[in-house]
């Protein structure tokens, strides 16, 4: 059983394989160069399209795709506010993925960020924790008691984790 995770900037997209553990099978960056709107979605369909084929090449079953958006993803609408890729202020980002026949889920680059710190990196084990980062933009995740909290605008409910 593997996963493929997307890791979608303003100007390139990071995809990869892996296995439930969290072993890195295989990994490709590649850049959006002046792709706008639809064409950024179209962009990381391919990506994911791609890496599906290529997870038969490692004998695994994709089990789900996890998909981390620089800006905010919007649960009851299945659009994605992301200022910084041009043509993504209210983009449908959930209507292109919805052909694939696996459970695919979204959320917010400060999301993802923290998650994977409190799976794999150096929030292991904590409860508690904040997470800065700085790049096109400032931004902070926040898990209180084992919960990211998403805040009152984002049209997110908390997610609890293990």
């Amino acid at each position: 059983m593997s996963i493929i995770a997307v890791d979608l900037k303003t100007n390139k997209i990071s995809t990869a394989l892996f296995r439930m553990d969290g072993e890195l099978l295989e990994s490709k960056k590649r850049p959006l160069g002046d792709l706008r709107a639809t064409h950024v979605g179209r962009f990381l369909c391919q990506q994911i399209d791609d890496f599906l084929r290529r997870s038969a090449e490692h004998h695994v079953r994709v089990r789900a795709i996890g998909i981390s958006v620089p800006g905010i993803f919007y649960e009851s609408t299945g659009t994605v506010w992301a200022p910084n890729i041009p043509g993504w202020r209210n983009y449908p980002l959930l209507e292109d993925l919805r052909h694939y026949r696996i459970p695919v889920r979204i959320m917010s680059d400060r999301c993802c960020h923290i998650l994977g710190e409190h799976w794999k990196g150096a929030a292991r084990g904590c409860k508690n924790v904040i997470y800065y980062s700085v790049g096109a933009g400032i931004y902070a995740g926040i898990m209180i008691g084992g919960q990211i909290l998403r805040g009152s605008h984002n049209g997110g409910d908390r997610l609890d984790v293990p």
